[in-house]
């Protein structure tokens, strides 16, 4: 009796450990397969590629007001963003604002900083940057920039089901991605070990003319982004990313 049950015990053993053996590579190929045809449904890799720079411009809303945004990114190089205050109180209203990253090197002017001059950048604010300077989306050459994504499963709420990856970037932040399983966009992400909520929602995707889709609203803490307009591959002068032109190229 005890042989018997030995080797009922071994066999089961065995057909688990067969079941786990062929059940992960195709959970694997199923994970590359969701992420295949979520770059497929974005524009494809192909379109994607074939931008080199953006000018992105939209309205911030918040509590405190309203910040007109425009933003230039030279794929890989440079960053700036441009941003005009239109507080509710005077002592902020139409002031304006600018962050640079160029290579290393980053600077900001803040007229409400200390005798209102040009300062250079944090380490900790260049690391920051350096995400936005990969417009793509998250998923597009994920391997060769450095990052890993796990697939952790499938979340249900607001009456849909949701893809659920964890993004580990090269920088070591990390996110939740939730993917809508239906139309395989980016719904929400979720930074992870972020001192306060750092939840990103995104809203009204639209196809621009260059092939590509991109979410027109961005819901975050900092509150309501809608975007009013996307130029692919303008030509940006090197010296738009230099701070000596403070002014020169704002909000045209």
């Amino acid at each position: 009796m005890y042989i018997y049950n030995m080797r009922i015990k071994l066999f089961f053993n065995l057909f688990f450990i067969f079941a786990i053996i062929n059940w992960l590579p195709t959970f694997a190929q199923s994970t590359d397969e969701i992420i295949n045809n979520h770059i497929v449904a974005i524009g494809g890799n192909e379109n994607w590629e074939k931008i080199k720079s953006l000018k992105i411009e939209g309205t911030l809303k918040g509590d405190i007001g309203h910040i007109t945004i425009t933003k230039r990114i030279l794929k890989g190089k440079a960053i700036r963003n441009d941003l005009q205050m239109h507080g509710r109180t005077s002592i902020r209203n139409d002031k304006k604002y600018y962050v640079i990253l160029n290579g290393k090197n980053g600077w900001k002017y803040m007229p409400d900083n200390k005798n209102n001059t040009i300062l250079s950048l944090y380490e900790s604010e260049i690391i920051q940057l350096e995400d936005e300077l990969d417009y793509e989306d998250p998923f597009i050459n994920y391997i060769e920039k450095g990052r890993v994504i796990h697939m952790v499963g499938i979340e249900y709420y607001n009456e849909k089901e949701f893809y659920k990856f964890l993004i580990e970037y090269k920088s070591g932040k990390k996110i939740y991605c939730y993917m809508d399983v239906n139309s395989l966009m980016i719904d929400k992400t979720v930074l992870i070990e972020a001192e306060v909520d750092d939840i990103r929602e995104y809203k009204n995707y639209e196809k621009l003319p260059a092939g590509i889709w991109i979410a027109k609203q961005v819901i975050s803490l900092n509150g309501e982004l809608n975007i009013t307009s996307v130029e692919i591959n303008p030509n940006l002068l090197p010296d738009v990313f230099l701070p000596s032109n403070t002014n020169k190229y704002n909000y045209k």
